[in-house]
């Protein structure tokens, strides 16, 4: 499960990646991972936007651009609960089956 999680993380990384060639002309990889990261304190888009700008103001990011990569995260962070969900559920069954 954890080789999954990581490679789900390195999905999003290429997704915002194509997001800023196409958005921006450049391809960064560690951009695409500190655009990511940011996202780990906010549970919604409009403090994502902030701390985006706050952090990587230069670039000027058009709103559609913040919008999609939220999509992305949303999207990555579904996956990763249902995993866990998953998990839960095959180690509740697992336990039952023992009893």
């Amino acid at each position: 499960a954890v080789v999954s999680t990581q490679s789900t993380g390195e999905e999003a990384k290429l997704k915002v990646d194509d997001l800023l060639e196409a958005y921006m002309g450049i391809r960064d990889l560690e951009l695409a991972c500190t655009i990511l990261e940011t996202s780990d304190d906010n549970s919604d888009k409009a403090n994502f936007a902030q701390d985006i700008n706050d952090l990587l103001g230069d670039f000027a990011f058009p709103e559609e651009f913040i919008s999609n990569v939220w999509d992305i995260i949303q999207t990555e962070r579904a996956k990763t609960d249902s995993k866990t969900d998953n998990s839960t559920a095959d180690s509740a069954a697992d336990n039952k089956a023992t009893e």
